[in-house]
């Protein structure tokens, strides 16, 4: 009972002093239109967090590019679609803009100090050690290994798949084989076979729908963390897993990634001592052995290489493997589509396992599936910035204000959080046109749009900001595009895949998209009818 006092007591301070930092007063936002909160606890962040995800799309076509929303305790905040504005946002990223306290301090809990989980110097330092580790030229000889992994999830479903066709959760094998190509290609760790068990696979499965059950309490960690001494963090979530179930489920997670993660630093610290060389070297031991280099002053300390593994192995696997299933939901529902790819695939693999990187990253119309999947579908709907100071953000296209004056540059102050609508933005038909919100990978065989050029999107996959642009973007981008275009490729050369007959897939917002069906409410699964085709 004491404890849970106490817990309570903690509680009502946060939320006290929530309430007199966000006390009203006169904004420079009054007049960006927007809708009014119905709850002043919460504001608009049940909404924009709901999980069928209707309210982003309500947002744009009510209020246009630039909406005014509430955040806890009715902070004005800012859902932002406009180029412009986003580009300005990135290309000050680190500076004026950089990501909200509450957001890393969300990624310190769930993967350690890692670059998810930290900011300011400490993210650069991590950035300038990992930037040449992930060079284009080391991405490229990881190929074969991927290529390896595909073969091992063509004989898996080859060996589930029965004659006249069988429903799997393709799901499950291709976040398992996202997994073994990370844990491969990057971190020189295997977890075994594809179909054995995998307490890891189990818990990124499940990470982001329980963060999604508590997302609302995210604003009050960074208070938390402040007054709460950091060897009491770990007693107090403890204790307050004992009576909150979604809490438990949450802390089970995060253990599961933080013991994979120390299992892996402790292999690569042997393999690392034992100076590989050429095909037995990987990404995370380069990373060891270049931090061995260093200055003292740019050294990685082990819990920061410990949070890198576990920011790296999940972000890059969970959002992979939905990505890929995705397209392959996308090829079943437009068969016209797979058939293309699938003959330009069996045309330049003539009969082999696999082929040069070169050839593959160049295949014009793998090309433009996976793009035009990244771009109507990106794994991030959105992402959102604190403003440091105060900042005025120039916009591709006025927007009307509340008092039916136009507005071309938005006045923000400081301490406003902005969310960066990455997905409605990829969608935009003033900048995409008029078929912007459909699926159509033609677009990318010819010119695209000439206003693209005058949005100057800073995305690192440019057009498209689904791995975002500037200090913060993904730095391993390279990877997941690779992984999917070998895993696609070593996919339909073997199978044909259509909807299911039984399940209707829906996918839902949990900050990451993920596909669920209606007898499966709790865990994301994609059920594929799939039918071997050996050519």
């Amino acid at each position: 009972m004491p404890t849970i006092v106490a817990l309570g007591t903690l509680l009502s301070v946060l939320l006290g002093v929530l309430f007199l930092r966000r006390t009203p007063r006169k904004s420079s936002l009054d007049k960006v239109p927007g809708p009014a909160a119905e709850s002043f606890l919460t504001g608009h962040l049940l909404k924009l967090f709901d999980p069928s995800g209707p309210f982003h799309k309500n947002l744009v076509n009510a209020y246009g590019q630039v909406v005014k929303i509430q955040g806890l305790l009715g902070a004005d905040q800012l859902y932002i679609t406009d180029p412009r504005a986003i580009s300005y946002i990135l290309a000050n990223d680190n500076g004026i803009f950089e990501s909200p306290r509450q957001t890393v301090s969300l990624g310190n809990v769930l993967f350690g100090p890692g670059l998810g989980g930290v900011s300011g110097p400490q993210h650069k330092k991590q950035r300038k050690v990992l930037n040449p580790v992930f060079a284009p030229g080391h991405i490229k000889q990881i190929t074969p290994t991927l290529f390896q992994v595909g073969r091992e999830l063509q004989d898996l479903l080859s060996a589930r798949v029965k004659s006249d066709g069988t429903e799997l959760d393709v799901l499950r094998w291709c976040t398992r084989a996202s997994i073994e190509c990370l844990g491969r290609g990057i971190l020189g760790y295997s977890f075994g076979d594809l179909d054995g068990q995998n307490q890891y696979a189990d818990a990124s499965n499940t990470l982001i729908p329980n963060v999604g059950k508590l997302r609302v309490f995210v604003p009050l960690l960074p208070l938390l963390r402040k007054l709460c001494p950091a060897s009491l963090q770990r007693p107090v979530i403890s204790a307050l897993a004992a009576f909150w179930p979604n809490l438990k489920a949450l802390k089970h997670d995060i253990d599961v990634l933080s013991d994979t993660a120390l299992r892996i630093y402790n292999d690569a610290c042997g393999a690392s001592q034992d100076h590989l060389t050429g095909d037995d070297k990987n990404i995370l031991t380069m990373l060891i052995e270049a931090n061995s280099t260093v200055t003292a002053k740019e050294h990685l300390t082990r819990d920061e290489i410990l949070g890198i593994i576990s920011i790296i192995m999940f972000a890059g696997s969970d959002t992979t493997s939905n990505t890929l299933v995705r397209i392959l939901e996308i090829l079943a529902r437009n068969p016209d589509v797979q058939a293309r790819l699938k003959n330009e695939l069996l045309s330049a693999f003539a009969g082999a396992n696999d082929i040069e990187h070169g050839t593959l990253v160049q295949l014009p119309y793998l090309d433009a599936v996976v793009k035009e999947t990244l771009r109507l579908h990106p794994p991030l709907v959105m992402m959102d910035r604190h403003t440091n100071e105060d900042a005025a953000l120039p916009l591709l296209d006025p927007v009307t204000g509340t008092d039916q004056r136009e507005i071309s540059s938005i006045p923000v102050p400081r301490g406003t959080i902005v969310w960066m609508a990455i997905a409605m933005n990829n969608a935009n038909e003033k900048v995409w046109g008029s078929d912007a919100k459909e699926f159509k990978p033609e677009r990318w065989l010819s010119d695209l749009p000439p206003k693209l050029a005058d949005a100057k999107m800073p995305g690192v996959l440019s057009p498209l900001m689904t791995f975002l642009g500037g200090p913060r973007a993904c730095i391993g981008y390279r990877f997941p595009i690779l992984e999917i275009k070998v895993l696609l490729a070593s996919l339909l050369q073997c199978f044909e895949f259509r909807p299911s007959a039984a399940h209707t897939v829906h996918w839902r917002l949990a900050h990451i998209q993920a596909p669920y069906t209606e007898n499966r409410p709790d865990a994301p699964s994609m059920p594929l009818c799939v039918l071997e085709e050996r050519l």
